[in-house]
């Protein structure tokens, strides 16, 4: 999609809190699924899809933006300028870093014992 003035892109976002409450990024989606399959993700979807309009419609023309029904979402973050899209991304320069890792070392296996004759009463 083009970087167009009045558009929007909808980003689904996985992430999962810890035992000690720690919230861990986990993946962002560009395409969320939209699917209805559980109780949960029905519930999720449908107040997704009442809410957006108010967010995307409502809220840039609102008078009072503190006090605009966003439904379920909050802005969490207002950036001073608008984030362009990166164009013209060149492959071949991206570069990956890191340390190489090493599998951990097997303990070695006991020697294979001979099966067991099997006896039957006569």
């Amino acid at each position: 999609m083009d970087n167009r003035k009045n558009s929007f892109e909808f980003f689904g976002y996985d992430y999962m809190v810890d035992t000690d409450f720690r919230v861990w990024l986990i993946e962002v989606n560009s395409s969320p699924s939209m699917d209805m399959g559980t109780p949960t993700t029905a519930y999720l979807v449908q107040k997704v899809l009442a809410d957006l309009p108010k967010v995307i419609l409502d809220y840039p023309k609102a008078r009072n933006q503190k006090k605009c029904d966003t439904g379920g979402f909050t802005c969490i973050y207002r950036a001073g300028f608008e984030v362009g899209r990166p164009q013209g991304v060149n492959v071949n320069s991206l570069i990956c870093e890191g340390t190489a890792l090493k599998p951990p070392k097997r303990a070695k296996k006991a020697p294979a014992q001979p099966p067991k004759p099997v006896t039957k009463p006569v």
